[in-house]
């Protein structure tokens, strides 16, 4: 499976790459110019980690017995928010970026994927500008 870090021309800024990373899709507009972001979450939240070659999503989504490794590749973010909206509210997921099997994938396209999901992740953080923020140790 591909490790490299997703394309930084999806997202508008950091923040936003954040917030899809981190499963942050129900927040409100907030005026977040004073605040701080701790090193330790924006270096787990930014961090390309060592994915195994297991999918994520067998097991807790499609409710597999077994995580598969057929056709590995990462979650994207239509496919991400549509998870998240799938499990809500009784699961906070966050699968953006983490390893989906072909199956999973293809299913969850199908089945939870819709046009309106699609639209949406272009614009949910659209509220959101591009600035410097704070990293506080």
């Amino acid at each position: 499976m591909d490790k490299r870090a997703p394309d930084p021309k999806e997202f508008r800024s950091l923040l936003e790459y954040l917030l899809f990373k981190g499963g942050v899709f129900n927040l409100h507009p907030t005026n977040i110019i004073e605040s701080n972001i701790c090193s330790n979450h924006i270096k787990h939240l930014s961090s390309v980690g060592e994915y195994n070659k297991r999918c994520h999503t067998c097991k807790l989504v499609c409710k597999r017995q077994a995580a598969s490794i057929n056709g590995v590749r990462r979650v994207s973010k239509p496919l991400a928010l549509a998870i998240w909206e799938y499990g809500q509210p009784q699961e906070k997921w966050a699968f953006y970026d983490q390893p989906i099997c072909d199956h999973c994938r293809k299913y969850l396209t199908a089945n939870i994927l819709s046009d309106e999901i699609r639209s949406k992740c272009d614009h949910i953080f659209g509220n959101i500008q591009n600035f410097s923020y704070k990293i506080k140790p």
